[in-house]
């Protein structure tokens, strides 16, 4: 299944909902610590699993990928330095642990 597929948990919370408890769904690599932790969910899980995908796009390359040696450097080829780093901000927000 197709991960962005996934993000959907924030039509799964009613509008006066700010969390929900429900089993744990998604594709592993992809779903929010919140999932592992078995804490209730909110619709940042979704912020979550989009910054994953985001960062996935940004570097070329899947966030889990067994296959491959860990210190394998990612090729360096002509980038818009500063797209880049706002691309990889944006991910690095989305997936940072923030109780609040």
């Amino acid at each position: 299944m197709d991960p962005l597929e996934r993000i959907k948990i924030a039509s799964d919370v009613a509008r006066d909902q700010t969390r929900t408890d429900v089993g744990v769904r998604g594709t592993k690599g992809y779903m929010a610590p919140e999932w592992h932790r078995k804490m209730p969910v909110n619709v940042k899980v979704d912020v979550y699993s989009f910054g994953i995908v985001l960062l996935e796009i940004i570097c070329c390359r899947r966030n889990v990928d067994r296959s491959l040696p860990e210190d394998e450097a990612i090729q360096d080829d002509e980038v818009d330095i500063k797209s880049l780093e706002r691309f990889v901000k944006v991910g690095i927000w989305c997936i940072q642990d923030d109780d609040e």
